[in-house]
């Protein structure tokens, strides 16, 4: 999704009142075809694009992406390399942060501001000229996370304000939102929406890492967990929860003298198994940044000096 390099050392899952415990770890490496290692085949067409940190899939063979001449999106197809101007936002440069493609690849949202200076969520079809926007809670640039519903209806953003994380769930057809208040979460890192329409807020620093479950009913249950991971790991940079919810992916880091290894790896989403996904690494070459799974939940996608590197996940 999506990106500053900002999460947490983890550990193994566990739901609210049960005591935490150490997750097993599985000392056989997925599979990885040959092709993506050591993860410098990128896309046709993404190298000198400006990735963002939400998802940027419009059909399995076509990605938006940000022109780093500052003209706005284009729209790259991953076989051919083949770019095409969208013209989607007149005078205005997205950024980005909150910058996010529907799951239908119709819709694309990003920050913006009102003529009269007010944050706002600009929304633009993808396909056509229709733009609208949305006011939004306060302006907090990068501290805003943003992820669509799974109908492509609509979109939630969370926020976090000192001690609560505050949700409004937008709507791509009507002016009319819904707000609601999480306080049993005092950071906020991240979120993701399962198919089931949960929203999984991913917690700030800290052992465990923290998570809350939210279930936006009429009255929305919220469930915490949390996730313990061996500390030979290393630090956690990013983490993002598959489409479906049954894996979660991580990206950790270590460092050892003067150099710095990242591994990626998946987890059962209560924490109980870890598979290591690609080898260390050294991160000064790989660097893969802006992690975020395709809609399908098939693939993981990153960003690195040589553009969009996809990865069949295992």
């Amino acid at each position: 999704m999506f990106f500053n390099k900002r999460y947490a050392v983890l550990s193994a899952a566990l739901i609210v009142g049960v005591p935490s415990f150490l997750g097993v770890l599985s000392t056989r490496a997925a599979q990885i075809p040959k092709q993506v290692l050591p993860l410098t085949k990128a896309i046709k067409g993404t190298k000198g694009t400006i990735p963002f940190n939400g998802s940027m899939w419009i059909s399995p063979t076509s990605v938006l992406v940000l022109d780093r001449g500052g003209k706005g999106f284009s729209e790259v197809n991953t076989r051919t390399g083949q770019s095409t101007q969208r013209g989607l936002t007149g005078n205005e440069i997205p950024g980005n942060f909150g910058t996010c493609v529907s799951p239908d690849g119709k819709w694309v949202i990003w920050q913006s501001m009102t003529a009269s200076h007010q944050p706002a969520w600009k929304l633009a079809s993808i396909r056509s000229k229709r733009t609208s926007q949305f006011p939004r809670r306060a302006f907090a640039g990068a501290g805003v996370r943003v992820s669509w519903l799974p109908n492509s209806s609509g979109w939630v953003e969370a926020q976090n304000d000192m001690s609560d994380t505050n949700l409004r769930i937008y709507h791509v057809n009507s002016p009319k939102f819904r707000d609601i208040k999480v306080t049993s979460l005092s950071s906020l890192n991240n979120i993701n929406v399962l198919k089931n329409g949960d929203f999984v807020l991913v917690g700030g620093f800290g052992l465990p890492q923290e998570f809350v479950r939210v279930t936006p009913s009429a009255k929305p249950k919220i469930t915490n967990f949390s996730i313990s991971c061996p500390v030979k790991l290393g630090s956690t940079t990013e983490i993002e929860i598959s489409p479906r919810g049954d894996r979660i992916l991580w990206d950790f880091q270590k460092s050892g003298g003067n150099s710095v290894t990242e591994t990626l790896w998946f987890s059962t989403l209560d924490g109980k198994k870890f598979r290591q996904f690609v080898p260390p690494v050294d991160k000064y070459r790989l660097s893969l940044t802006y992690l975020h799974w395709t809609p399908d939940g098939k693939a993981v996608c990153g960003w690195n000096n040589y553009g969009l590197v996809k990865l069949p996940a295992p």
